[in-house]
């Protein structure tokens, strides 16, 4: 009996192995159909510029990728609305600049320049303390304080020469 028995519990365990493989196959195979599903994606959507409105099969991967690539594009515009960023200057050939800014013509640059040579010949009508204020506090960016610190004076001082000089230069222009 104990012969029989175990030669049952043989067959039984061989034929439990046998299953065991077989849904092992099985899931194999379900797993490599799933793999094989493509996604349908339709190309005016992802290209707006195709002129045909084709529906094409890719991968999961590709369809991801479409996918995640329109989620970064919303996000980055919503970013971009929410600092007021509509616009970049980081181009190299500076064409994003050149659209910012009015860019001038012969009649413009002429007037400029010349309203510059009239700025620079009243200002070397001024006394030289008044024109060197006036040259670093406008054109070099420094402040009343610091250019008194360079001049060892008081910061009123520069303050009321430049305020002097600026009326001198409007009397000579």
């Amino acid at each position: 009996m104990n012969i029989r028995r175990s030669n049952q519990f043989a067959g039984l365990e061989a034929i439990k192995t046998v299953l065991k493989k077989d849904d092992r196959i099985q899931c194999i195979h379900k797993k490599k159909q799933e793999e094989n599903v493509m996604k349908i994606i339709r190309l005016k959507d992802e290209y707006p510029w195709c002129s045909a409105d084709e529906n094409i099969e890719v991968s999961d991967e590709v369809a991801e990728f479409f996918e995640q690539s329109k989620r970064d594009e919303n996000n980055n515009r919503i970013k971009a609305m929410r600092h007021k960023a509509f616009y970049s200057l980081d181009a190299e050939n500076g064409i994003e600049y050149d659209i910012m800014f009015f860019s001038a013509g012969p009649e413009e640059i002429y007037i400029r320049k010349s309203i510059k040579e009239e700025l620079y010949r009243a200002i070397s009508g001024l006394s030289d303390k008044q024109a060197r204020r006036i040259r670093a506090h406008f054109f070099q960016g420094l402040s009343y304080v610091d250019i008194a610190r360079t001049e060892d004076v008081d910061e009123s001082s520069v303050r009321h020469s430049v305020e002097r000089g600026l009326y001198q230069i409007k009397k000579i222009i």
